[in-house]
């Protein structure tokens, strides 16, 4: 595996990182939907090297309708991480969900989020402003969140609580 990203959080800090679930509304995915989401695969070896146990991935997926709506799904906190031998379809990294710990979001309780997307700083200090259906490409690499972005992300997720 390459060399650890300088702008990545250092060993022993915890990290979250953004990542798009952008299969979410593929009929092969009804199952995935419908019980424990238990593994999260990945060819991306940064987010591989960057997240350890006790680390978040936050899920964020368009909607059905319109890929211009965005939704955050799911706070997938991870429990292991491993190579596997024989690549899943979506990657040869596969990081373990903590299925206890980790929050799945009614999406009828949310309003848009991209208002929220687009006040991301982003550890790279690369916010986001693509519109529209761009936002998509915007999130094709998982990106790691600063520890502002991970307070946002949770007053969001206490203000669906109240809904």
């Amino acid at each position: 595996m390459g060399p650890f990203p300088k702008n990545f959080t250092k060993a022993g800090e915890m990290a979250d990182f953004l990542v798009y679930y952008e299969s979410f509304w593929k009929p092969s995915e009804v199952t995935c939907r419908s019980k424990p989401f238990t593994t999260w695969h990945s060819e991306s070896e940064t987010l591989y090297n960057g997240v350890n146990p006790g680390d978040s991935l936050w899920l964020v997926m368009h909607a059905r309708e319109t890929k211009t709506r965005w939704y955050l799904w799911k706070k997938f906190v991870v429990l292991e991480k491993r190579v596997l031998e024989t690549a899943h379809q979506y990657g040869t990294f596969e990081i373990v969900n903590n299925v206890d710990k980790s929050p799945t979001f009614r999406l009828e309780a949310q309003k848009d989020f991209i208002s929220v997307l687009k006040a991301l700083a982003f550890r790279s200090g690369k916010a986001i402003t693509a519109t529209g259906t761009k936002i998509g490409n915007s999130l094709q690499s998982p990106r790691e969140l600063t520890a502002e972005d991970v307070k946002r992300l949770n007053a969001y997720c206490k203000e669906m609580e109240k809904k």
